[in-house]
């Protein structure tokens, strides 16, 4: 199920946002199972969501350098094979 395994705590994205190495691993491992599970496209959007999370306790040059961060690692991540939606 979705849920089971797809929720992201706000602290841990604070932490991440704010440089946390851990914080940081739990994103991206958070953003790999949503690039296994429905595509890259889907999970630029998760990234998005935790963008959005992250406004309200960065500066805009950290949000920026965030964005990049995570957009860098989607771009970069190389899926096993089909998503559940069918995607490749």
């Amino acid at each position: 199920m979705l849920s089971d395994y797809l929720i992201l705590q706000k602290d841990v994205i604070k932490s991440a946002a704010k440089g946390n190495t851990y914080a940081k691993t739990a994103v991206k491992e958070h953003l790999r199972k949503w690039m296994e599970a429905h595509g890259k496209d889907h999970a630029r959007i998760e990234a998005q969501h935790i963008i959005i999370h992250s406004i309200s306790f960065l500066k805009r040059g950290e949000i920026v350098r965030y964005e990049k961060e995570l957009f860098d690692f989607i771009q970069d991540y190389k899926t096993t094979g089909t998503t559940q939606n069918g995607e490749t």
